[in-house]
């Protein structure tokens, strides 16, 4: 987790360029929340409109969100960016 003002953003790190990310989707469909970090072997990027296949007490629903990602050795400069 990231807290940047009065906003907590969910954050996971993957070893390589793949995964799930099914813990952020949890996180975010059972928060309301829109928005998470990721870090992993890629470029920095910003993806909005994805989508989602979640399952949150045994209800099936389509997640929309924006991911935020960053490569692995930028993890100790996150107070840096200048992101609402």
């Amino acid at each position: 987790m990231y807290q940047k003002r009065n906003k907590i953003y969910p954050m996971e790190v993957k070893a390589g360029k793949r995964g799930t990310l099914k813990s952020l989707h949890v996180y975010l469909s059972g928060k309301n929340e829109d928005v998470g970090i990721r870090f992993n072997s890629e470029m920095p990027s910003i993806n909005e409109n994805l989508k989602a296949n979640t399952k949150l007490k045994g209800k099936k629903q389509v997640l929309t969100y924006k991911l935020i990602s960053f490569p692995l050795y930028f993890a100790g400069n996150i107070t840096t960016i200048s992101y609402p």
